[in-house]
């Protein structure tokens, strides 16, 4: 009986430990400057910095997301609208691919973690996404619906391949320059204090440095809003290559019955265009303003 208590408990927190931001944290080594004492060195240190996205409801706000098996899940809504939030947690300018169902919210062509445009943040920034980025001066609104009215499943018959097996999948990879990063420690080294001894040879005090068979969800093309970007040079060569070090959540109408699956990339399609090519027809508007706060399925 305990036996199936435990179980019941552990399937308890699996499901609905609720979380506010997806996070990961993503750990480089770089060139540093350490001043120890008297001396002062550099030495190739590694730093871990902590990487968040989160998703905003237009009527609910922040989404609380729940831990599924060690992923970050939220419920979608049927036409809900909703906005990514960004966040920079370092002390230089990070450019950031922000992938919707496998498609990069810029150009919407399906993308590994390092390819196509990305947002530019400055140090220690947030920015909201809140759409497609369709033209230089607008953008048309994420909103959840189902696969087959996404804009992943549109792309799939441009494209004539399936795009829809990342439906359900909101990713972010994070890059900079390491050159920056040493720049920013030439001029904020980190300061070392040795430690102190007494007579017994006892350590007495040290000041020290602070820790820095249903339908499925997808994400579909809506109404136009005004969005106004530039294009701008930024060389990267550090951050998020590999697809299991992207900042993940998983959405659906439900919890999944089974584990995602995880596909690795995509054959590369040269962009055409430097936006996301828009879908022809206008989306279903959206839910009336004293929709429900909880969905149930």
């Amino acid at each position: 009986m305990k036996a199936i208590q435990y179980f019941l408990i552990l399937l308890f927190i699996i499901f609905n430990i609720t979380l506010y931001a997806a996070m990961a944290d993503f750990t480089f080594t770089c060139r540093t400057k350490v001043i120890r004492g008297d001396e002062v060195c550099y030495e190739m240190r590694q730093h871990t910095y902590q990487f968040a996205i989160e998703v905003i409801s237009d009527y609910n706000g922040m989404k609380p997301e729940s831990n599924y098996y060690r992923h970050s899940f939220i419920i979608a809504i049927p036409e809900e609208r909703y906005s990514v939030q960004i966040h920079n947690p370092m002390p230089i300018r990070v450019a950031v691919n922000l992938r919707i169902d496998g498609l990069n919210s810029i150009n919407g062509e399906p993308c590994g973690p390092s390819d196509g445009p990305k947002w530019l943040l400055e140090p220690y920034t947030q920015t909201t996404i809140q759409g497609w980025q369709v033209s230089s001066y607008s953008a048309r609104r994420f909103y959840f619906t189902n696969k087959g009215n996404s804009y992943a499943a549109w792309r799939s018959y441009q494209l004539d391949r399936d795009l829809t097996i990342r439906c359900g999948q909101i990713a972010s990879a994070f890059f900079w320059n390491k050159r920056d990063m040493e720049d920013y420690f030439e001029r904020h080294p980190i300061i070392e204090y040795p430690i102190a001894y007494d007579e017994e040879g006892v350590y007495k005090s040290a000041p020290s440095p602070s820790a820095a068979a249903r339908e499925h969800a997808g994400t579909g093309m809506g109404e136009h809003q005004s969005h106004p970007v530039r294009s701008v040079s930024f060389y990267y060569d550090t951050g998020m290559y590999r697809e299991h070090d992207m900042v993940r959540i998983f959405y659906d109408f439900s919890y999944p019955r089974r584990h995602y699956q995880h596909h690795h990339g995509y054959p590369k399609y040269p962009p055409d265009e430097p936006f996301a090519p828009e879908i022809p027809y206008p989306p279903p508007p959206p839910p009336p303003p004293n929709y429900p706060e909880d969905y149930e399925d």
